[in-house]
């Protein structure tokens, strides 16, 4: 019974440690991703959430092998068998490495909780200062616009989330490209975006020497991008949404918002492309 807990708590942790390692190989492919990002970030979450679920049954099976061997009847003249030391051994590594997974984990949860909500009550204060609401219908969050020479627009996530323009960027953009960068902040605090980057940066903390971890980490950040475009492009339209961003690109002097342009253009032009054809 105990060897096959330990053999089972092993197999269980060296499921979850593949799956550390080879989901950053499979999500880091661009080729695939950038036609796909939801589909990308659900495997990604997939397959942390199974190697999270395979690490707590291998505690499990530690937990049920020390009980299963603290129950067992005391003989002080017995003979300690090759076996069962082999199992105490096996229970005692299971045991300090999944002590010692958790710790860590634990820590950085905390620490990375206590550094986001701190974030969001400044960002939250700034976006205080001079506000021009623009409210949204229905239960959606409202738009604001604050003073500021830089262009931008950042979505900020809790009970009351709210997204906040630069009243540059309101200047610079047209007002359906203006729609399309709020769609996109929109489509962050919809689908949870804020959420999973913590979760990659805390999955990069807690393993910073696997292979592609900080590749994943940034490969999770460019893909709730894209999402966040595709769901603007849903709402706005693809050339809107493809005009806002390269004049995004062009006041920022970030390449890879024209990048992000070009994708949307190019999809555009292959769903297009069919009907040319057979007309």
């Amino acid at each position: 019974m105990i060897a096959t807990l330990v053999s089972g708590g092993c197999l269980l942790l060296l499921y979850a440690v593949a799956v550390m390692v080879a989901t950053p190989l499979v999500v880091t492919r661009r080729r695939w991703t950038s036609r796909l990002p939801r589909t990308a970030i659900l495997v990604w979450i997939g397959a942390l959430g199974s190697g999270g679920v395979a690490m707590l049954a291998s505690l499990g099976c530690a937990i049920g092998a020390a009980s299963t061997l603290a129950a067992r009847p005391h003989r002080p003249h017995a003979r300690l068998s090759l076996h069962t030391a082999l199992d105490g051994i096996g229970l005692t590594v299971v045991a300090c490495l999944m002590t010692a997974i958790g710790g860590g984990v634990a820590c950085v949860v905390v620490y990375r909780t206590v550094v986001a909500a701190a974030t969001r009550r400044r960002l939250r204060g700034t976006a205080v200062t001079a506000i021009v609401p623009r409210r949204a219908p229905g239960r959606a969050a409202p738009t604001v616009v604050v003073d500021s020479v830089h262009g931008g627009a950042v979505s900020i996530p809790g009970r009351h989330p709210v997204i906040v323009v630069s009243s540059r960027l309101r200047d610079l953009l047209s007002e359906a490209e203006l729609a399309a960068v709020v769609e996109h902040e929109r489509g962050h605090l919809m689908q949870r975006h804020h959420l999973l980057l913590q979760l990659a940066d805390l999955q990069f903390r807690c393993a910073p020497i696997l292979p592609c971890a900080r590749s994943l980490e940034r490969s999770i950040h460019l893909l709730v991008e894209l999402a966040a475009d595709d769901h603007a492009a849903r709402r706005c339209g693809r050339g809107a949404t493809a005009r806002a961003l390269r004049a995004l690109g062009a006041a920022t002097g970030d390449d890879g918002m024209h990048l992000r342009a070009r994708r949307l253009e190019s999809a555009e032009s292959a769903r297009r492309r069919p009907g040319v054809a057979h007309g």
